[in-house]
């Protein structure tokens, strides 16, 4: 996985609270799998929610990523 980094806000299970995000923005060392599992969730559905992702390997710094499950606000 590539090395990038997101801005952190804790949350696990499946529904979210009404001030979780919605999206976290990608930072210089963050991984899908570091993400998902800081957000409890998967790899395969942080791809599911990120079409435009076409390698996991590659994610930019500066990107935002949308959650699964979560409503876009």
């Amino acid at each position: 996985m590539s090395a990038i980094t997101s801005t952190r806000s804790s949350s696990t299970g499946s529904t979210a609270p009404a001030d979780t995000p919605s999206s976290v923005r990608i930072e210089r060392g963050d991984t899908l799998s570091g993400l998902a599992r800081e957000h409890g969730t998967t790899v395969q559905a942080l791809l599911d929610a990120n079409p435009q992702i076409h390698d996991p390997d590659l994610i930019f710094a500066g990107d935002r990523l949308q959650l699964p499950g979560r409503r876009r606000r």
